[in-house]
């Protein structure tokens, strides 16, 4: 009991003898993206978790409070609608 021969023949159109160099580029896009995204996750749901954990462990107060109210002629920042990626610190 043997496997039989496979002939494959070029005017098959699901043939594909070998990946060409888009083939190739595509593959390896697309495994990229997918380890960006997985560590995207990560980061997401672990690293900034954990952070956020350590943190308010460590806090003495349940909330941060600011140390002073703002006074009259103080400028202060009511509500920002930048994204993430543009917050000045």
């Amino acid at each position: 009991m043997g496997f039989q021969d496979i002939n494959y023949s070029d005017s098959d159109p699901d043939y594909k003898d070998v990946y060409t160099n888009a083939d190739k580029l595509l593959q390896m896009w697309k495994k990229g993206q997918n380890l960006i995204n997985a560590f995207g996750n990560i980061w997401k749901n672990q690293y900034l978790q954990s952070l956020r954990e350590r943190f308010t462990s460590q806090m003495k107060s349940p909330r941060v409070q600011a140390h002073h109210s703002p006074s009259v002629g103080d400028v202060v920042i009511v509500k920002d609608d930048l994204p993430r990626g543009q917050w000045n610190n």
